[in-house]
């Protein structure tokens, strides 16, 4: 297993909430009225900034987000989002596993 630096898995963490957050905040703008198609843009363009900041920290963040593929709602889909993106055959078989092992009421159609 790779030694994460403090700082570096604070940066982690802190794109992982604010991705979460982000994606919380997407789902209700989508079914907003007061949102226009430039806030659905600047919200999906702050959404790709974090997803990015986690790609590229990959050999850092992967034990972090397999964590998290098992918790709440928001943390399963950023770290099955994120995992995807990775696009690594072994990842997406642990997203599918996840998916497989998870209880009905867990498993959350992303968009809506």
């Amino acid at each position: 297993m790779i030694k994460v630096p403090n700082w570096l898995l604070a940066n982690i963490e802190e794109h992982f909430e604010e991705l979460q957050m982000l994606w919380e905040l997407r789902r209700s703008a989508a079914a907003d009225p007061d949102y226009d198609l430039s806030g659905l843009v600047e919200l999906d363009e702050r959404i790709e900034a974090h997803v990015d900041g986690l790609v590229l920290s990959e050999q850092y963040c992967r034990a972090f987000l397999l964590e998290n593929l098992g918790g709440s709602e928001s943390n399963a889909f950023a770290a099955a989002y994120v995992l995807l993106r990775l696009r690594d055959d072994q990842c997406a078989q642990q997203v599918i596993d996840a998916l497989l092992a998870a209880e009905d009421d867990q498993v959350v159609v992303a968009a809506s």
